[in-house]
C-alpha cells in the first residue's frame, strides 16, 4: 500500500482553491490539511510568529511530485487581472440625436 506524505506548503486560501480545481480536474490523488494558523490567526491576530507557519500542506504520493510542482508554480506566477470589472462591463453605444 502506497503512502502519502506532505509535498508541498499551501501560502494562502487562493492556492488551496486553484490547486484543488486542478489536482480534482487532473484525476492525481492528493489531500489538504490546515495548520492551526488557519483557526488561531483570527484570536491571536497577526503576529511573526504565526506568518512563519505555512496556510495550509498539500499531501500527495511521491510519484505525483513533479507533476504537481509545475502545477503550483503556474498558479504561484499567474498574475491576476488588473481590472475584472473593466472586462465584465459591456460597451455602450450612444446614439446622437439629429
Amino acid at each position: 500500500m502506497k503512502k502519502d506524505k506532505p509535498l508541498f506548503d499551501l501560502e494562502n486560501e487562493y492556492e488551496v482553491y486553484m490547486i484543488k480545481e486542478v489536482l480534482t480536474d487532473q484525476g492525481i490523488p492528493f489531500r489538504i490539511t490546515y495548520s492551526d494558523r488557519t483557526y488561531w490567526g483570527i484570536l491571536l491576530g497577526s503576529g511573526a510568529s504565526i506568518m512563519s507557519v505555512p496556510y495550509a500542506k498539500l499531501w500527495g504520493y511521491a510519484e505525483d511530485k513533479e507533476k504537481i510542482s509545475l502545477i503550483l508554480n503556474e498558479i504561484r506566477t499567474a498574475k491576476p487581472l488588473d481590472d475584472i470589472n473593466e472586462l465584465a462591463r459591456p460597451k455602450v453605444w450612444r446614439i446622437k440625436k439629429t
